[in-house]
């Protein structure tokens, strides 16, 4: 049975593209065939392929990019510069260390960054690998050091981050909780 539109004269049967076939736009149904198995996969007129996981659509940019920020920020950690880790940073960076608080914009950031007390000495921080997907990243470390009261101290954990354009715009730092509650009580900036 058709659509009443296509029965009455003079009529376009599909003013909006979304509610057209899927189907148009191809020359015929031989082409719909050639194309393949992800035609069955449409959705209204679009085409919808499933991105499978570690695949991304601009080529690698994005994760190249991603990447490079990650590895431009902890070359200032490492180097001990919090201003070079900032200006890798956005102005509404959403900032937050487990164990110590949440800092939801660039000035709590900066406060955090350079006005923190070290709490280890004779730190050895380990970066046992970096994780990129798109905008997302996750660095999975470990770290050794002295507390400052002088008891051995070692921990590990996940750096959560996700940068848009050149900048930083979350970074969530994950760490065994209980191994830092159980060295420093609740120490919170």
């Amino acid at each position: 049975m058709r659509c009443a539109a296509w029965s009455r004269p003079g009529r376009t049967p599909h003013r909006d593209p979304a509610s057209r076939p899927w189907w148009i736009g191809f020359e015929s149904w031989s082409a719909v065939r050639r194309s393949g198995p992800p035609w069955r996969v449409l959705h209204r007129h679009r085409w919808c392929f499933p991105r499978p996981p570690g695949v991304n659509m601009d080529c690698g940019k994005t994760e190249s990019n991603t990447r490079a920020v990650v590895d431009r920020l902890y070359q200032a950690y490492f180097a001990g510069d919090p201003h070079g880790m900032l200006a890798t940073m956005s102005d509404d960076v959403h900032m937050r260390f487990l164990g110590r608080g949440a800092f939801p914009n660039i000035e709590s950031a900066t406060r955090f960054l350079t006005q923190n007390t070290s709490l280890l000495t004779q730190l050895d921080f380990r970066i046992r690998s970096i994780v990129v997907d798109g905008e997302w990243a996750a660095a999975i470390w470990d770290e050794s050091a002295i507390t400052i009261h002088g008891a051995p101290y070692e921990n590990h954990g996940v750096d959560v981050f996700r940068v848009v354009g050149d900048e930083v715009t979350v970074l969530h730092e994950n760490n065994d909780i209980a191994v830092h509650r159980a060295a420093f009580g609740r120490v919170t900036f």
